[in-house]
């Protein structure tokens, strides 16, 4: 049943817990405006499919489905028309907070997908718009030293020290320089993580992904979290 579809032809109404038409045109306009800066277009595609399959056609936030399923509506991505459904499509997905999965039994899996305004990134360029501020400009802010700004980093990082995972919260999180301020680093949003308080005692002054790799060898992550938190800290500088 396409929910959207038949709110526009006044053939149902809205559900109490389903999204409203006009928040759901708001919401898609956030994709092409905010997430498309950040996010790379794979990936992006993916988004659509999952945003289109939950509430456009149902209203709501939440699918199960198959990955074959998915893969289906992602072949014309392809002028052989072949299916292209990479792992990494979802792994930037996962990282930036735009949707959570939970791997279910027979080959389908169950995908919450948030909203662009419930995505952190996405949040707060919807702010930064508000404050007239250039995004060029907005980049040489200083996090470091504004405390609800670097709150911003604790949400963006969901709560956990990107050295060893460690579930962290306002009181017990450090910001920590990618780059450190003696070798160069700034107080830039793209220059800061969150860490716990070990993490950041032991790390100093030392490169990031130096230190990275000494948690992995030291059996505080594992291969793939070592991986992941590499790519996921790339992201960042880059942003």
């Amino acid at each position: 049943m396409d929910y959207i579809e038949k709110l526009i032809n006044e053939k149902l109404d809205e559900y109490d817990d389903g999204i409203s038409l006009s928040s759901f045109l708001v919401e898609q306009s956030f994709i092409t405006k905010y997430l498309s800066r950040k996010i790379k277009a794979t990936s992006l595609s993916l988004y659509h499919v999952l945003f289109y399959l939950s509430f456009y056609k149902t209203g709501r936030n939440e699918i199960t489905i198959s990955s074959q399923e998915i893969a289906g509506y992602l072949a014309s991505d392809r002028n052989d028309g072949t299916i292209d459904l990479r792992k990494s499509r979802f792994t930037q997905l996962i990282q930036l907070n735009c949707i959570k999965i939970d791997v279910g039994r027979g080959g389908a899996n169950t995908y919450t997908i948030l909203l662009p305004s419930e995505i952190p990134f996405c949040l707060e360029m919807i702010e930064l718009e508000k404050t007239n501020i250039p995004v060029e400009e907005a980049k040489n802010i200083d996090y470091y030293n504004d405390l609800q700004k670097k709150l911003l980093i604790l949400k963006r990082d969901q709560n956990k020290c990107q050295y060893c995972f460690k579930e962290i919260n306002e009181k017990s999180f450090f910001a920590d320089h990618i780059i450190p301020m003696s070798k160069g680093g700034t107080n830039f949003k793209s220059n800061l993580i969150s860490s716990c308080h070990d993490c950041n005692n032991k790390k100093k002054d030392k490169e990031v992904f130096e230190f990275l790799i000494e948690n992995y060898r030291l059996g505080f992550l594992t291969q793939q979290e070592y991986l992941k938190q590499k790519e996921y800290i790339e992201l960042i500088k880059d942003e």
